[in-house]
């Protein structure tokens, strides 16, 4: 209860248990309970502790209250960041004594407020803030649990309202209080700000990455980098929460690393391609941050790297490519140039294959040689032989026609002799094929 004697400290009076182990008038006792005591505590002496929760981020505090939002425990800077100004005039605020009870001991209305003025005025009857729906979730907590909400308070002097994270836990043993814990949300934001970069260098600036391209060939290992730096107030405890299981960390997280405030943490991978297929393989690297000093605490962030690897196919297979394109335009050429071959062979006499009457029929007579028919691959065909010229003359005779010939030593060459026929069907071959000799 507050001392109202003097304004501004309090006291707690409270029984705690005493246990004993050991022996005493030949009785043994182990952690037994024997008796009680009474303890004091100056309120003064904890609202000084108190202002220890100002250190967490810029514009935080806490007060100890109960589960109707009285306050327990305060510190005067709190007391003048969300109570008014000045009291109010309500008439518990006068203390009267003495034997009559008239005797006026002080009057608290309308001065400036201070710790002991709060007795007076719980948190929920502040209009600052929704300070009901707290009290709701605070009645609904179960002893030694945690919690927390969001409430925007308008402190004394602003005329807008600040969103602050309110952090409470219901105490386990004692009294059915709470401490509440206020933070601004954008001072707990970024007092927790983990950022992966390009590099863990310490320079004024730092490029933030959210995605690594990486190309490598397969049955090859390639090894990558970046750096996770933590921008905020807070150290923090940094945990795998994601590894693909191609890429090896280096060194190892194991269970976490603790990230002081203000510095950097080499981020060294090596992606192992064997268990990669031939392509594009994208996954994430994630990571789970929180506050180091409390590893129950609500806030917790995820931080992600996306890691794309290009696979490619060794050398050995584009080896083995090269030789395939090749030995198939080898195929292709050969079986070109023998279809070019047969299809000239048509046109391709040989002599061998001409077949002669015995003896030849002549077709025709002229002055630079003869015609005569001939089977070439079952078809009629006329022949045209050229007669050699002698001296620049082009003369026929039967030994120059036994020398163009020159098809069987036996013909009768009377038969070459000039002849006329008359009353006879011409033989029109069905190609005709020159050939000089």
């Amino acid at each position: 209860y507050p001392d109202m004697a003097e304004a501004g400290v309090s006291i707690i009076s409270c029984l705690a248990p005493v246990y004993y182990t050991g022996s005493i008038a030949n009785k043994t006792f182990d952690d037994t309970y024997i008796a009680s005591t009474g303890v004091d505590i100056h309120i003064e002496s904890i609202s000084r502790l108190l202002d220890d929760a100002t250190k967490l981020t810029n514009g935080s505090f806490a007060i100890l209250v109960d589960f109707d939002l009285d306050v327990v425990v305060i510190s005067q800077e709190v007391v003048e960041k969300i109570y008014p100004t000045r009291t109010g005039f309500e008439d518990e605020r006068v203390t009267h004594g003495g034997i009559s009870g008239e005797m006026l001991i002080y009057d608290r209305r309308n001065t400036t407020y201070l710790v002991s003025d709060t007795i007076y005025q719980g948190l929920s009857e502040l209009e600052n803030a929704d300070w009901h729906s707290l009290r709701r979730s605070l009645k609904g907590l179960d002893p030694g649990e945690r919690d927390y909400s969001k409430l925007n308070i308008t402190l004394t002097g602003d005329e807008d309202a600040i969103e602050f994270y309110v952090m409470y836990e219901k105490w386990n043993y004692v009294a059915d209080w709470a401490l509440l814990m206020f933070a601004p949300v954008h001072e707990v934001d970024n007092a927790i700000e983990v950022r992966i970069v390009e590099t863990a260098e310490m320079t004024n600036s730092f490029r933030e990455v959210e995605n690594v391209v990486l190309t490598v060939r397969k049955g090859s290992s390639i090894s990558g980098k970046a750096a996770i730096r933590n921008a905020g107030t807070l150290d923090v405890a940094l945990r795998p929460s994601g590894i693909p299981h191609w890429l090896k960390l280096q060194p190892p997280f194991g269970d976490g690393q603790i990230l002081r405030a203000g510095h950097n943490l080499n981020l060294n991978f090596e992606v192992l391609t064997n268990e990669l297929d031939v392509g594009i393989t994208s996954s994430t690297l994630s990571f789970h941050i929180q506050d180091d000093s409390y590893p129950d605490c609500f806030y917790v962030q995820e931080k992600a790297l996306r890691i794309t690897v290009y696979v490619l196919l060794g050398y050995y297979f584009y080896l083995l490519i090269a030789l395939f394109i090749i030995t198939g335009f080898l195929v292709v050429y050969t079986y070109i140039e023998r279809r070019k071959k047969e299809a000239d062979s048509v046109w391709e006499v040989k002599k061998s294959e001409l077949i002669y009457d015995d003896p030849p029929e002549i077709l025709g007579r002229g002055t630079f040689g003869l015609v005569v028919c001939a089977e070439y691959r079952g078809t009629r065909v006329a022949v045209k032989r050229v007669i050699p010229t002698r001296e620049g003359t082009t003369v026929v005779d039967v030994s120059t026609i036994s020398a163009i010939f020159d098809y069987n030593d036996d013909f009768d060459e009377e038969e070459l002799k000039p002849q006329k026929r008359y009353g006879t069907t011409e033989l029109k071959p069905r190609r005709r094929i020159s050939m000089g000799m």
